[in-house]
């Protein structure tokens, strides 16, 4: 699977988890999975396997997501391009109330 991108379900069977583990440790860290295709299904780019074995490890060794965080930022590259809102964009016919 090396130089290539990888779906969700290619992650987790190269990692022995779940597809919602790997959606979760990307919803979690979103900086450090950077998306190589949107679509059906998303690929994500080739460091996304390594990314995802240490999310892994940091939780099997019970750090919190900001411990994580900060490991992972000394290992990898991140892309704030990737930063998700936390708030969702609300549709402007909900923003007028009556």
């Amino acid at each position: 699977m090396g130089g290539q991108s990888y779906t969700h379900r290619d992650l987790a069977r190269a990692l022995g988890v779940s597809e919602t583990t790997i959606k979760s440790y990307r919803s979690k860290f979103p900086t450090f999975l950077p998306v190589a295709r949107q679509g059906k299904p998303v690929r994500l780019h080739p460091e996304a396997l390594d990314v995802c074995r240490r999310i892994r490890d940091h939780f099997a060794d019970g750090l919190t997501i900001n411990q994580a965080t900060e490991r992972l930022r000394t290992e990898f590259k991140e892309y704030p391009q990737n930063r998700r809102l936390s708030i969702p964009h609300a549709s402007p016919c909900l923003l007028y109330t009556s």
